[in-house]
């Protein structure tokens, strides 16, 4: 994905990363900060991390994944940092990974698992997009 993008917050650069958040059900908001002080979102809202993140783990050598938890609604929002000469790119999840996402088999595995039951499907209680 960071290859795709050219740091300018030119219109290539909104257009992408709008169209990834779209098409990706679990992705809440993508945000690039460009070295020269440029800023855009995939959504108007600029979310930043507060005193409340908390660094859980380097990934690799540019990515790392943070937690912060939503004052507003308590609810738990991970997200992956991309840090580079040209900038940062951060990915903001919806809330559901993180009760997707689990580390409880081993240390530098992510498991993924995701359930649905159809009776709470038909109710409409599971959200869609």
């Amino acid at each position: 994905m960071i290859k795709n993008i050219r740091f300018d917050c030119g219109s290539h650069d909104k257009n992408y990363i709008e169209k990834i958040t779209y098409d990706n059900y679990y992705i809440r908001n993508i945000d690039i900060e460009t070295n020269n002080n440029k800023y855009c979102s995939s959504f108007d809202n600029k979310a930043e991390l507060n005193s409340t993140s908390v660094f859980i783990k380097k990934l690799d050598k540019n990515l790392s994944l943070w937690a912060t938890v939503n004052s507003v609604n308590q609810q738990s929002i991970l997200s992956l940092i991309w840090k580079g000469k040209l900038g940062q790119v951060v990915i903001r999840f919806e809330p559901i990974i993180s009760n997707v996402i689990h580390n409880k088999y081993c240390d530098n595995c992510i498991l993924s698992v995701i359930s649905t039951v159809e009776k709470y499907r038909k109710k409409n209680i599971l959200p869609s997009r």
